[in-house]
């Protein structure tokens, strides 16, 4: 899921003649949203038999609540920083 917030400044909405409600329309909502979207660098989705197996081991260590008994510190934060900087996961 991706959570997406468009701001438009008051010069912004000046230049544009966007100051008023009434100019405001469904299609130019839609049309604002779609092109700040498209500005985000999002990876490429994955799904977890595709990652490599030391990391399958990791997310289901997390899922049974184990990971203080199977990984050190140091181990666990390096494997959530390695799956939120390579493959967008976020534990």
């Amino acid at each position: 899921m991706v959570r997406c917030e468009v701001r438009l400044y008051s010069q912004h909405l000046r230049d544009n003649n966007l100051n008023y409600g009434y100019v405001w329309d469904h299609d130019l909502v839609v049309k604002t949203v779609d092109e700040q979207h498209a500005l985000l660098n999002l990876p490429p989705p994955i799904a977890e038999k595709d990652l490599p197996s030391k990391y399958v081991r990791f997310l289901a260590t997390y899922k049974q609540g184990a990971l203080p008994i199977a990984y050190t510190a140091s181990t666990t934060a390096r494997y959530k920083r390695d799956l939120a900087k390579d493959y967008g996961i976020l534990v």
